[in-house]
């Protein structure tokens, strides 16, 4: 797990392991060390999850003992055979932690103006980032032609005026 590393984001393992936990983005001074830390840990946790299933495998377990100790090397093996953890499964992560674990979280926002529309900034940040990997992917699929000519005719996103938002 130690021996990780970070694709198209601007930061390093160093970086990572020193931003908490509970820093909020709206006071992260880097979103990529953010973004970073979001996906350390979706990865870690993805990984204790596995080694928890793999410590109950009825198979591995010796007669009169309820769970079986998983070795370094095993280790090692379970998390090689992971694949990359993406913004999708971090994504994933927050859709499922929202519906089990703690929703009141979502729910409370913060009444200072700037730090929301901050967030708010860098949430749009991630998502733009997501698009951008999702395009990557259908592009890839469909060939750079067709691609092209799909997203040609596609209308770009404009932000909507200050006074049309409803709130």
């Amino acid at each position: 797990m130690d021996s990780f590393s970070f694709r198209n984001i601007d930061t390093s393992v160093t970086q990572v392991r020193a931003q908490r936990n509970w820093t909020s983005p709206s006071l992260a001074s880097n979103i990529d060390d953010y973004i970073g830390k979001s996906l350390f840990t979706t990865r870690h946790k993805t990984l204790d999850d596995k080694y928890a299933k793999r410590r109950v495998d009825k198979k591995r377990i010796k007669p009169g003992y309820t769970r079986h100790n998983i070795g370094k090397a095993e280790k090692e093996t379970i998390c090689r055979n992971l694949c990359d953890t993406s913004i999708c499964d971090f994504l994933y992560r927050m859709r499922k932690r929202s519906n089990y674990d703690n929703p009141i979280m979502y729910l409370s926002g913060t009444n200072d103006v700037e730090r929301a529309c901050s967030h708010y900034k860098d949430l749009l940040r991630i998502t733009e980032a997501l698009i951008e990997g999702i395009d990557t992917l259908i592009e890839f699929y469909l060939g750079k032609k067709e691609f092209g000519k799909i997203k040609s005719e596609l209308k770009p996103f404009e932000m909507p005026e200050k006074e049309d938002i409803p709130f």
